[in-house]
């Protein structure tokens, strides 16, 4: 009834994307197919490369990396004209993740250092260990454990807000890889 826009694009894959992880996968689909559908016809670039970078994720969580690694793909070319940083960071983020999961450390290695740039360039303290944390992840997929405990070392000088659960959850996990 509100009409097309960026914004309710971004709110309908979130929304697809809580109901596929729900088990609700057909529903998970109608979502983030009109999701892609409104962005494309009425958002803009960073709405598209919103949306195409959760669908990413969607289609990672299902194990379906061929079609994770296409939203993502979809997502990086529309931020050519989008200049958004921190959404850069997060559809490099998308990208490495998607790589790790799906045992392809070599594709992964290429992810993680965009990401550890962007976070330099920002000065954001959590994008870097998150970034960092990918490389840890990585280098344990590819049996490089001197690196990762090099990239260990790295996400151990950043500080971090404990009241942040999802990083201390990769701290914790990456941690755990490693040892």
């Amino acid at each position: 009834e509100s009409g097309e826009s960026a914004n309710l694009a971004s709110i309908m894959v979130n929304v697809g994307t809580l109901l596929d992880v729900a088990g609700a996968h057909r529903w998970g689909d109608w979502y983030s197919e009109r999701a892609i559908a409104m962005a494309a016809s009425a958002g803009t670039d960073a709405a598209g490369a919103y949306v195409h970078n959760i669908n990413a994720l969607m289609q990672g969580q299902r194990g379906r990396w061929d079609a994770a690694l296409a939203a993502n793909d979809r997502a990086l070319r529309l931020l050519d004209a989008v200049g958004d940083d921190s959404l850069a960071a997060d559809v490099w983020l998308t990208r490495s993740l998607i790589n790790i999961c799906a045992g392809a450390s070599d594709a992964a290695a290429g992810c993680w250092p965009n990401v550890v740039a962007i976070a330099d360039r920002r000065e954001n303290e959590r994008m870097r260990c998150w970034g960092w944390l990918d490389a840890g992840q990585t280098l344990l997929g590819a049996d490089d454990l001197d690196g990762a405990a090099a990239a260990w070392d790295e996400v151990e000088r950043i500080p971090y807000d404990p009241r942040d659960g999802m990083t201390l959850i990769e701290r914790h996990h990456t941690l755990a890889e490693l040892r």
